[in-house]
């Protein structure tokens, strides 16, 4: 009986390392990357780094052919960071996506350069349509319940 278990214990496990194998080597379509051009990218002065990359919870991808990937990024608002999520986009033709970038110089000062769509000509280009937004896994699909819990009742 002990070795019966055994053998099912290490089936179960090789079962379960295949399927963190296959998750991991699943790999969503990102879009040609490339460098920030001077000519085109204004880059901010900031008082302090971003905060960490928030986790997203990627959506099924749309049916659009040549749809990619770009994941979320911070943004500066002026004093503060704020998240702008990454979604499913239809990237524009012959272009390629910058994504963000925090540089500081020799003097301790940080620049920040916005993620951003250039052509190959170092133009800077419009964001294209997002098709599709991430979750941040914080949003709940599902309604709030219409009436508060009841009160929990006296122990007799």
């Amino acid at each position: 009986m002990v070795g019966a278990l055994r053998l099912i214990g290490k089936r179960a496990s090789l079962f379960a390392c295949a399927l963190g194998i296959a998750a991991c080597g699943t790999r969503l379509p990102v879009p040609t990357t490339g460098p920030h051009p001077a000519s085109s990218t204004t880059y901010v002065d900031i008082p302090f780094p971003p905060p960490p990359a928030r986790v997203e919870v990627v959506p099924p991808p749309p049916p659009d052919p040549g749809a990619v990937w770009v994941d979320g990024e911070w943004a500066w608002q002026g004093k503060h960071w704020n998240w702008q999520p990454g979604g499913w986009v239809l990237p524009p033709a012959g272009a390629y996506f910058a994504p963000w970038l925090v540089y500081r110089l020799d003097d301790g000062r940080l620049l920040f350069a916005p993620g951003a769509w250039h052509a190959k000509t170092g133009e800077r280009l419009q964001n294209p349509v997002v098709l599709d937004v991430a979750r941040n896994g914080l949003q709940e699909d599902t309604p709030a319940p219409a009436e508060p819990p009841a009160a929990p009742g006296k122990a007799p």
